[in-house]
């Protein structure tokens, strides 16, 4: 009975709710928003990367995702639709976010994050959606993409900066632009030295110097910073493991597997456990 007044009010054709969607046909049936509807959006000092194709991810990622997202995603698209103004289409979107995310489809995630920043112009949405955005080329599965999103993201926490220049976790992710994204190395080393003097503590701060330190060879400076890491944090696991990389680079085997060993004694996750098992094994 549900799924009759489902397809009655979407006006969806039967055919279309079964298990094997074609992924054409869902995009051109439903119409999934890939770009926000004009007149939706304030101007802002970003837009959506150009080397971003957000329909050819969809269509992608459609066909990839757990079939039981794909009515929650009709369902938002239908509320898009029928939203009336912008601030109910950031609604929309925030609950975009978190459906892409639990389905697996970061990028899209993060790009819808970005229309909702794009939306309230707050510093605080900013924030969030540089986060998603820098998680998302992280994981990137090619370089142009990964390039793509680092520029994004550098640019929605350039105007999260504006917005608030007192978030260092902001300026910390925008170090982590220019690193990752291999743009320029030493520019987001010269913003992280003056966190770090004034605040030594900086977790984050400490963990991108300490990891970019063990790439330019500098180990015994990467392995100062990663053991204070360790140290304020016990629980860090990727310092962890970037420290047992700096013990193996300056010859010390036995060093980096007493690292290892610290971190899975302080694991909970049973995965995570057996892999840093296998790293130790390995060594």
């Amino acid at each position: 009975m549900e799924k009759e007044k489902l397809k009655k009010k979407l006006k969806i054709k039967p055919f279309l709710l079964v298990g094997g969607i074609a992924v054409l046909g869902i995009i051109i049936y439903f119409g999934l928003s890939t770009t926000p509807p004009a007149g939706s959006e304030k101007a802002v000092p970003f837009k959506q990367a150009a080397g971003i194709d957000l329909a050819a991810l969809i269509s992608k990622a459609i066909s990839q995702i757990d079939k039981k997202y794909l009515p929650q995603i009709v369902l938002l698209e239908s509320e898009l639709s029928a939203s009336r103004n912008a601030d109910q289409k950031a609604q929309v979107y925030k609950k975009m976010v978190a459906v892409w995310d639990s389905a697996g489809a970061k990028i899209i995630s993060a790009e819808y994050a970005a229309s909702v920043a794009r939306i309230t112009d707050q510093a605080k949405d900013y924030s969030f959606a540089g986060e998603k955005l820098i998680t998302a080329m992280q994981n990137a599965s090619d370089s142009s993409m990964a390039q793509a999103l680092s520029e994004e993201s550098f640019k929605v926490l350039q105007r999260a900066i504006e917005l608030d220049t007192t978030n260092d976790d902001n300026k910390v992710n925008m170090a982590i632009c220019l690193m990752e994204g291999k743009t320029d190395v030493m520019s987001g080393v010269k913003i992280l030295l003056p966190l770090v003097k004034k605040n030594p503590n900086h977790l984050k701060a400490n963990y991108i110097l300490g990891k970019f330190a063990v790439v330019s060879g500098q180990y015994e400076k990467a392995i100062a910073r990663l053991e204070k890491v360790i140290n304020l944090d016990k629980h860090f696991t990727s310092a962890y493991i970037v420290l047992s990389q700096a013990y193996i680079k300056m010859g010390n085997k036995t060093k980096a597997m007493e690292t290892l060993k610290e971190c899975k004694k302080n694991l909970d996750d049973l995965q995570a456990k057996a892999e840093l098992q296998k790293m130790i094994e390995q060594l």
